[in-house]
């Protein structure tokens, strides 16, 4: 992390796996790509990079972990990223777990502990989290919370399914890895990202679950991310200034969420239009008696 040398110690860290080239189970594909690398590096900037602009704490520290083979012009879009905003620090490494684990280990030393403890969180590349994430990770600086796993349970699975149309299912999922973090202490330090797989961690750690109506973060369904996905069932559908306006509450503001690339649904599209038009029918004191017994 010699690259880092210069750079301030906060209480609250946080990981961002970006183009290290090691697999966690599954194929990986290579990042740099010409036109992989710009839709990626376009939903990093406009959703990811964006949500932490806009923290209304500061005081942390996001690395973002690259493998030392990234061609040079797109190592300089980085740096460039890094002199442009304070919190953000590049780490360039060699694509082995070794080095991976080496570079999680090595955030002690810029661990700024308050009451003898720090936090820990980690975030996909194409994810988003909420303007006062950072604020509510803050209140967990406290011995009593130390070795005990932060979750917000609550999390918005999105995806864009025409030019000014978006699916989003809010998705009850605690462990999710949209900000998962971890209360370290300074004689024990370990990162949220040494706990093993996100969905695991509350087998052996203790965690402390978010209120449910605090809201939580976004997960994109991209189209590159295999393993994520949308229940069409489970979700409404929002033209685009429905959906800002809804995460807007929610403190998800001012994000480009039209740096998604389209991927049709047509079966769920259809299927949604035809719920909306059959619960017109529905006469309300039957929605009514229905929503009773439902929820039973």
């Amino acid at each position: 992390m010699s690259q880092t040398s210069y750079l301030k110690k906060s209480p609250i860290i946080g990981f961002v796996r970006y183009s290290q080239k090691i697999e966690f189970g599954g194929n990986v594909r290579n990042m740099f790509e010409p036109e992989y690398f710009e839709y990626r590096y376009k939903i990093f900037t406009d959703i990811t990079l964006k949500s932490f602009q806009q923290q209304t704490n500061p005081n942390f520290i996001l690395f973002v972990l690259h493998s030392e083979n990234m061609p040079q012009p797109y190592k300089e879009r980085f740096l460039k990223l890094e002199k442009e905003n304070a919190f953000l620090h590049n780490i360039f490494m060699h694509d082995t777990k070794e080095a991976f684990d080496e570079a999680l280990a090595g955030s002690v030393n810029f661990a700024d502990f308050e009451n003898n403890v720090a936090i820990t969180f980690r975030v996909d590349n194409d994810d988003a989290v909420q303007g006062d994430y950072i604020e509510k990770l803050n209140t967990f600086l406290k011995e009593e919370f130390a070795e005990t796993c932060i979750s917000i349970p609550l999390m918005y699975r999105l995806k864009r399914i025409a030019e000014k149309s978006f699916m989003v299912e809010d998705f009850y999922f605690p462990a999710n890895a949209v900000g998962l973090a971890y209360v370290t202490t300074k004689e024990n330090y370990r990162t949220v990202s040494e706990l093993g797989d996100h969905d695991l961690v509350n087998n052996k750690n203790k965690m402390i679950l978010m209120p449910k109506n605090s809201g939580g973060g976004i997960m994109t369904i991209n189209g590159e991310n295999a393993i994520n996905w949308i229940d069409p069932s489970k979700a409404k559908i929002l033209s685009t200034e429905e959906l800002q306006k809804y995460f807007a509450d929610k403190q998800l503001k001012n994000l480009d969420l039209e740096s998604l690339r389209i991927f049709p649904d047509e079966t769920a599209s259809f299927k949604f239009r035809l719920n909306k038009k059959l619960k017109l029918l529905v006469p309300p004191i039957f929605q009514v008696v229905s929503n009773k017994i439902n929820s039973k």
